[in-house]
């Protein structure tokens, strides 16, 4: 299913009428016109980078595209995510891969990071780690 459709499926039918006046409201056309003419009103998705810190300068980051409707961020598609580290500093885990999934409001992802911790420059403790955080669209 793509995003588009998961997006309108999954409101409610309040949701579906106030985000269909508001296109509406948004129009720019005062009277009828050839339908080749109409630019996509469909909002325009936002680059978004949310980050999630741990023991002050290790974080963990969320790259995503929202969509604002009715003032309510959603989130529009998943774009990248993984891990950080500002400077050198000790022990920190480094993200190899990663799942997410966006909640059926589209409001929030939980990203799963597969981690390797780091103890030194290139020693790491040789376990595997899953860490688990849940952003919310809107939200630092």
């Amino acid at each position: 299913m793509s995003m588009l459709t998961e997006f309108i499926t999954n409101m409610n039918l309040d949701e579906f009428e106030n985000y269909i006046m508001e296109l509406h409201n948004n129009s720019e056309f005062e009277e009828p016109v050839d339908c080749r003419e109409i630019p996509d009103i469909m909002p325009l998705a936002d680059e978004c980078f949310q980050i999630y810190r741990y023991e002050g300068v290790h974080y963990f980051y969320l790259k995503s595209k929202t969509v604002t409707v009715n003032n309510v961020v959603y989130y529009n598609s998943y774009v990248d995510a993984g891990s950080g580290v500002s400077g050198d500093h000790y022990p920190y885990y480094e993200s190899y891969s990663n799942d997410y999934s966006i909640s059926s409001d589209s409001r929030k992802m939980e990203v799963t990071y597969y981690c390797t911790k780091y103890l030194s420059q290139y020693v790491t403790d040789a376990k595997k780690y899953t860490i688990k955080h849940t952003y919310t669209a809107g939200e630092d």
